[in-house]
Protein backbone atom coordinates (compact mmCIF):
# COMPACT_ATOMS: atom_id res chain seq x y z
CA UNK A 1 0.00 0.00 0.00
CA UNK A 2 2.70 2.38 0.74
CA UNK A 3 4.39 1.77 -2.44
CA UNK A 4 1.26 2.97 -4.58
CA UNK A 5 0.71 6.17 -2.17
CA UNK A 6 4.74 6.85 -3.45
CA UNK A 7 3.99 6.22 -6.81
CA UNK A 8 0.74 8.06 -6.74
CA UNK A 9 2.52 10.98 -4.78
CA UNK A 10 5.13 11.31 -7.32
CA UNK A 11 2.60 10.92 -10.94
CA UNK A 12 3.84 14.62 -11.49
CA UNK A 13 7.05 13.59 -11.27
CA UNK A 14 6.09 11.80 -15.18
CA UNK A 15 5.47 15.30 -16.37
CA UNK A 16 7.64 17.10 -19.18
CA UNK A 17 7.57 19.78 -17.14
CA UNK A 18 8.66 20.61 -13.29
CA UNK A 19 5.55 21.94 -11.47
CA UNK A 20 5.75 25.47 -10.00
CA UNK A 21 6.38 25.77 -6.96
CA UNK A 22 7.55 28.66 -4.27
CA UNK A 23 10.67 26.97 -3.59
CA UNK A 24 11.39 25.75 -6.73
CA UNK A 25 13.68 28.49 -7.64
CA UNK A 26 15.44 28.05 -4.58
CA UNK A 27 15.78 23.67 -4.65
CA UNK A 28 17.10 24.36 -8.04
CA UNK A 29 19.75 26.71 -7.57
CA UNK A 30 20.86 24.93 -4.25
CA UNK A 31 21.56 21.74 -6.30
CA UNK A 32 23.25 23.96 -9.13
CA UNK A 33 25.42 25.66 -6.33
CA UNK A 34 26.62 22.03 -4.75
CA UNK A 35 27.78 21.27 -7.90
CA UNK A 36 29.89 23.93 -8.21
CA UNK A 37 31.06 23.85 -4.98
CA UNK A 38 31.77 19.97 -5.04
CA UNK A 39 33.18 20.72 -8.43
CA UNK A 40 35.55 23.58 -7.04
CA UNK A 41 36.62 20.83 -4.39
CA UNK A 42 34.47 21.57 -1.56
CA UNK A 43 33.37 19.10 0.76
CA UNK A 44 30.90 19.77 2.48
CA UNK A 45 29.61 22.60 0.50
CA UNK A 46 29.95 25.79 2.93
CA UNK A 47 29.91 28.69 0.20
CA UNK A 48 27.34 28.47 -2.65
CA UNK A 49 29.55 29.85 -4.79
CA UNK A 50 26.88 31.14 -7.50
CA UNK A 51 24.35 32.80 -5.50
CA UNK A 52 24.23 36.58 -5.03
CA UNK A 53 25.84 38.28 -8.15
CA UNK A 54 28.38 35.26 -8.05
CA UNK A 55 29.68 36.57 -4.51
CA UNK A 56 28.11 33.61 -2.65
CA UNK A 57 25.60 32.75 0.24
CA UNK A 58 26.19 30.36 2.86
CA UNK A 59 22.86 27.87 2.46
CA UNK A 60 23.98 25.05 4.88
CA UNK A 61 24.61 27.22 7.68
CA UNK A 62 20.69 27.17 8.09
CA UNK A 63 19.57 24.49 6.09
CA UNK A 64 21.16 20.81 5.92
CA UNK A 65 22.31 20.04 2.34
CA UNK A 66 22.43 16.40 3.17
CA UNK A 67 18.97 15.40 1.34
CA UNK A 68 20.76 17.68 -1.68
CA UNK A 69 24.08 16.02 -2.00
CA UNK A 70 23.07 13.05 -4.19
CA UNK A 71 21.11 15.17 -6.66
CA UNK A 72 24.28 17.38 -7.02
CA UNK A 73 26.34 13.99 -7.94
CA UNK A 74 23.89 13.81 -10.52
CA UNK A 75 24.20 16.70 -12.45
CA UNK A 76 28.04 16.07 -11.98
CA UNK A 77 27.36 12.87 -13.59
CA UNK A 78 25.89 14.53 -16.61
CA UNK A 79 21.80 14.79 -15.67
CA UNK A 80 19.95 17.50 -16.44
CA UNK A 81 18.92 19.50 -13.81
CA UNK A 82 15.14 18.77 -13.92
CA UNK A 83 15.60 14.63 -13.46
CA UNK A 84 18.36 15.56 -10.52
CA UNK A 85 15.84 17.63 -9.22
CA UNK A 86 13.23 14.65 -9.81
CA UNK A 87 15.26 12.22 -8.30
CA UNK A 88 15.52 14.43 -5.26
CA UNK A 89 11.64 14.97 -4.87
CA UNK A 90 10.99 11.12 -5.43
CA UNK A 91 13.37 10.41 -2.50
CA UNK A 92 12.02 12.37 -0.33
CA UNK A 93 8.28 11.40 -0.58
CA UNK A 94 9.71 7.61 -0.76
CA UNK A 95 11.21 8.46 2.69
CA UNK A 96 8.96 10.14 4.22
CA UNK A 97 6.12 7.66 3.62
CA UNK A 98 8.63 5.27 5.08
CA UNK A 99 8.99 7.08 8.02
CA UNK A 100 5.29 7.37 8.43
CA UNK A 101 4.76 3.98 8.22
Amino acid sequence: AMGCIVVFACMPLGLGYLTYGHDLSIHLSRIEGLKAGLLSGQFPVRMDPAIINDKGYPFSLMYSDLLLYPAAILRILGFSLQSSYKFYVFCTTAATALVTR
